[in-house]
């Protein structure tokens, strides 16, 4: 399970998603988002917290509880949501092996340059995009613009599959994550759960 954010709330919430751990109390060491949920709450984990700011501290954030203000409370749940699928994937660079942008000038020269995806996740999305997760960052191989250009695809999938972990995956295991994140994501997040990584500790930080 992919874990991108916490809620720290007395009472448990419905319809959170089960990316977010719902807990009672700060985590010893906090590296995602994390939203406390009431003033009284908030007050008793930080008391110098102004009411004035929503933001506690560095990645801790608090709300009014539905109970106290529940316009507030909904507007600020569904922009934390939104930011913590947003920070899960903010190191992530993006990477187009372009033939054409590269001026690669045939099939040889493109199997030496797709060689950078080595070890990584690929995924092939609808039998036209490859999306390679390596090393903080996803690539994207145009299977239809081999086509177009006179590249044999099925040689650029032989590497693939012999150079990296290439899955099929059942869209609906990541349908939380996609209400929010790209396609191209897919990959990472398979690795995300292969390497039993839950959170952004192995992120690069600062």
């Amino acid at each position: 399970m992919i874990v991108v954010g916490n809620i720290i709330s007395k009472e448990k919430l419905t319809g959170i998603s089960n990316n977010f751990n719902q807990i009672t109390e700060i985590p010893v060491e906090n590296r995602i988002p994390t939203i406390i949920i009431g003033w009284d709450l908030t007050k008793t984990l930080f008391p110098d917290t102004s009411i004035l700011s929503k933001k506690v501290k560095e990645n801790i954030y608090w709300t009014f509880s539905p109970t106290e203000k529940r316009s507030l409370f909904e507007d600020d749940l569904k922009k934390f949501i939104e930011k913590s699928y947003k920070d899960f994937v903010k190191d992530i660079k993006f990477y187009d092996i372009d033939p054409i942008l590269f001026k690669v000038n045939n099939i040889s020269e493109y199997l030496q340059k797709i060689k950078i995806v080595a070890n990584g996740f690929a995924y092939l999305y609808v039998n036209k995009i490859v999306y390679v997760y390596n090393n903080f960052t996803v690539y994207s191989i145009d299977l239809e613009l081999l086509d177009f250009i006179g590249f044999d695809r099925q040689m650029v999938l032989s590497l693939l599959k012999e150079s990296t972990t290439f899955f099929e995956v059942d869209l609906k295991k990541f349908k939380n994550e996609l209400k929010y994140l790209d396609i191209k994501y897919i990959p990472y997040l398979e690795h995300k759960n292969a390497t039993k990584n839950t959170t952004l500790s192995d992120l690069p930080q600062g």
